[in-house]
């Protein structure tokens, strides 16, 4: 008596698919851990002063392509407003921040309009019955995207990494702002203290003329013990006043990215004001707000995302081909697609 074959083994068909999922799985990225080292960032931080050879080159970038920028960028002889600037711009963290969301913007936006990738199926049946052999089928299917909706997909990335250029001009020119202000802040704070200095110095030279003349009976106690109050009062004053310089100081140099104790000594010159007159002022406000620019690029984004969830409302079409071991072999292709009849495909609701 022959022996009636027996199913397939199980382990071939697993085996199989397997190595049909081996070579998919290689366009997968991995994780690499990146932690923070702080250390290094404090010891890149503390030496920013000391290689300024690339804040220089930027510099000279600003003033080639027609920015603001200063003639010369030399730290040796102090650091002046338009090289705090250049400074700001180049270090500032926040600054640095919004120009990495950028390029996070435009990589979406260079891989946006992508097909979806390929779906692949397996399904397998185990029939209790000797006589029934192991069944399986294999299914691979695709989306073609008929309705054009990855154009438009394409067309909101850019408009978002627009926007986000935009938000960047508007930081730039909000950065420098601060910059002028905190520096003017920081030189009024610092000729405060030269002049109380001076005032103190002066009065400690009277304080010590109110004491002779009190040992020599020519003022009272009282008139003697006003002007060392006087004095002490002065000195008080000078004491807040270096406070307000300090922070003045810190707030300054944190605008520019360095840390409080840096070893920059800054001019103290009020920065430069230049300002420009047109025939129609309104005009010229209108087409330099870098604020509103931003605006107009966030509107432009919420156009585009309006024209793609209208554009998704048309379906694409999905086809699939498959091989399948049930009965006989058989060769399965198909072809499905949504019709958006009843809610639009869910992607229009109202607040």
């Amino acid at each position: 008596m022959e022996t009636p074959a027996g199913p397939p083994s199980r382990g071939r068909i697993p085996g199989a698919v397997g190595a049909l999922l081996m070579p998919l799985a290689a366009g997968c990225q991995s994780y690499q851990p990146a932690p923070l080292d702080l250390r290094a960032h404090r010891e890149a931080l503390a030496e920013r002063a000391a290689h300024p050879e690339p804040v220089a080159q930027f510099a000279s970038r600003l003033a080639e392509s027609g920015h603001p920028a200063p003639d010369r960028f030399d730290l040796a002889d102090g650091l002046s407003p338009s090289e705090g600037e250049v400074l700001a711009l180049f270090y500032n963290p926040d600054l640095r921040l919004a120009r990495l969301e950028a390029g996070i913007a435009l990589a979406r936006s260079e891989h946006a309009g992508l097909w979806e990738d390929p779906v692949f199926g397996f399904d397998a049946a185990e029939i209790l019955s000797p006589a029934n052999p192991f069944e399986y089928g294999l299914t691979l299917t695709l989306t073609i995207p008929i309705s054009g909706r990855l154009a438009v997909e394409k067309d909101v990335a850019l408009a978002a990494h627009e926007a986000e250029l935009r938000r960047i001009v508007d930081a730039e020119w909000t950065l420098r702002t601060r910059i002028r202000i905190a520096w003017a802040q920081w030189a009024a704070a610092h000729e405060r203290v030269a002049l109380l200095q001076d005032v103190v110095a002066r009065a400690d030279h009277i304080a010590s003329i109110t004491d002779r003349l009190s040992a020599a009976a020519e003022l009272t106690r009282v008139e003697a013990r006003l002007i060392r109050a006087q004095v002490a009062s002065l000195r008080a004053d000078l004491a807040a006043a270096e406070r307000d310089e300090a922070a003045a100081r810190i707030g300054l140099l944190g605008l520019m990215g360095f840390p409080p104790g840096a070893d920059i000594r800054l001019v103290h010159d009020l920065p430069p004001t230049l300002a420009e007159h047109t025939e129609n002022e309104i005009d010229r406000l209108i087409t330099a707000n870098t604020t509103l620019a931003v605006a107009r690029a966030e509107y432009q984004v919420a156009e585009q995302a309006l024209r793609l969830e209208i554009r998704k409302q048309y379906p694409d079409l999905t086809i699939g081909s498959g091989y399948g071991s049930e009965d006989d072999q058989r060769l399965l292709l198909g072809a499905s697609f949504p019709l958006p009849v009843l809610n639009a495909n869910r992607v229009i609701r109202g607040n």
